[in-house]
């Protein structure tokens, strides 16, 4: 059985996994027009999990943790799947400035200029 402190350490690896998703944009950007093509998805810069991520009709997400031996694996799965060659990741528009820029109950990142699913 897990100690309180392993299994608040578990509950941070998806969130970390995720964050470092993320950052992919910031290490390597998806450029001006916004499209995932074949030479930015198979680049060595592995931008895939940010682009699944910000897909634009991507709304239910599932993930899953596997501890190995010497490793810990996280694994996400998004519906409706996402990443298709020479498709929009997202729309683009103005960037949000507050919560009131977002439709529903989204938050502005004021940081990223993106609604965000609360």
């Amino acid at each position: 059985m897990a100690k309180p402190k392993e299994k608040s350490k578990e509950r941070e690896r998806p969130v970390k996994a995720s964050q470092e998703w993320w950052d992919e944009l910031k290490k390597y950007g998806v450029g001006q027009q916004n499209i995932l093509t074949q030479e930015l998805f198979y680049s060595s810069n592995q931008i895939g999990h940010y682009t699944q991520m910000a897909w634009e009709t991507s709304y239910k997400l599932g993930c899953a943790v596997q501890h190995c031996t010497d490793m810990t694996y996280v694994v996400c799965q998004y519906s409706p799947a996402g990443n298709a060659l020479n498709k929009l990741i997202y729309t683009l528009g103005e960037p949000c400035q507050n919560d009131d820029g977002c439709p529903g109950s989204y938050t502005c990142s004021k940081e990223e200029g993106l609604c965000n699913v609360v």
